[in-house]
């Protein structure tokens, strides 16, 4: 992590040239951040935490971040020294960052109301239903309608 390549020319703040965020973003040049190298793009498609996991281990669910808008979970199993280990969840077995932390699917806004499926738009006064055909996708994010 180094500060601005032109020092304090381009202003008070050092870390200004990186969006203020020198741990996500990298820009030798100074002229054009980009995501840092060490973040590496994760192996494991969007996907919910599993709910059946094997006995003592855990799902830990993280808030969302720079490399993950939607948040992430990751697979850990305990270890004798007290510790917990992240596990590949397509593999059960021990993994590299981007192999264990899986983001989370972007959130449907598509509500079931009784046998009617929709969005439900909270306003001022009034609650509005905009109901959706069955098997058509979320009209807010593009995903395909829950069962």
């Amino acid at each position: 992590m180094n500060r601005d390549p032109i020092g304090y020319w381009g202003g008070a703040n050092l870390y200004g040239y990186v969006a203020g965020m020198p741990t996500y973003f990298a820009d030798p040049s100074g002229l054009e951040p980009k995501p840092s190298p060490i973040f590496e793009p994760p192996t494991n498609p969007p996907q919910n935490p599993p709910t059946n996991i094997p006995p003592g281990w855990r799902v830990r669910e993280m808030p969302p971040t720079q490399q993950y808008p939607d948040g992430y979970w990751k697979l850990e199993k305990p270890m004798k020294d007290g510790s917990w280990q992240p596990i590949d969840p397509s593999t059960g077995k021990p993994g590299t960052r981007s192999q264990t932390h899986v983001p989370k699917p972007k959130p449907s806004f598509l509500k079931r109301c009784g046998r009617y499926m929709g969005i439900i738009l909270s306003l001022p006064f009034r609650i509005i239903f905009i109901p959706v055909l069955e098997g058509e996708p979320d009209p807010i994010t593009g995903h395909p309608a829950p069962a």
